[in-house]
């Protein structure tokens, strides 16, 4: 059975994983195992697929308190905590009922919200996994390399279908663009 716990120290090393503070995380409602992530595991220091992420901070700020502090005011149905960036959207976990799914937020509200992953555990692990797809394809030729991005749809479908409950959802487009090559 996968376990993203062990496959994200597996794959970025405990020295690659940044810990988020007890004392940030025990506030947040989410679920357990989500903070336990959080705060034994952490996030990758590197970026992956241009995310990074700030959680080395004395309080992870609500997205609607992230925007103010750079002049935009959210609106957002919602009660979600920002905890980093794809590059051009907000990475952010959901308070909403303790879910504590994954999705991404646009601070200039031309894009949609975008469903990631149902918790940050199975949003890191996916990131290894798919760390680990891209080196096994470097220097391959272009066959193989979509032999291993239908292979890599497959695998992470399994883990969380939620993920792919959509054409629109982020592992939907990253997995498409994979197929064509463009990733």
């Amino acid at each position: 059975m996968w376990d993203p716990f062990k496959k994200t120290v597996e794959t970025f090393g405990e020295n690659g994983l940044e810990k988020a503070r007890e004392e940030v995380v025990e506030k947040l409602r989410i679920p357990d195992s989500s903070k336990k992530f959080l705060t034994k595991v952490g996030l990758p220091k590197e970026s992956i697929l241009l995310c990074e992420f700030d959680i080395k901070v004395a309080e992870i700020p609500t997205i609607q308190q992230f925007g103010l502090r750079h002049g935009k005011t959210i609106k957002c149905k919602e009660l979600l905590r920002r905890i980093g960036t794809d590059g051009g959207m907000q990475i952010c976990i959901s308070e909403e009922k303790g879910c504590g799914k994954i999705l991404t937020v646009d601070l200039k509200d031309e894009y949609p919200d975008r469903f990631i992953n149902s918790s940050i555990e199975l949003f890191i692990g996916f990131l290894a996994l798919y760390y680990e797809a891209c080196k096994r394809c470097q220097g391959s030729v272009d066959e193989n390399i979509g032999k291993e991005a239908y292979k890599f749809y497959d695998q992470l479908h399994a883990y969380d279908s939620a993920a792919f409950a959509t054409s629109d959802t982020w592992w939907s487009i990253i997995t498409e663009q994979m197929k064509v090559g463009l990733l």
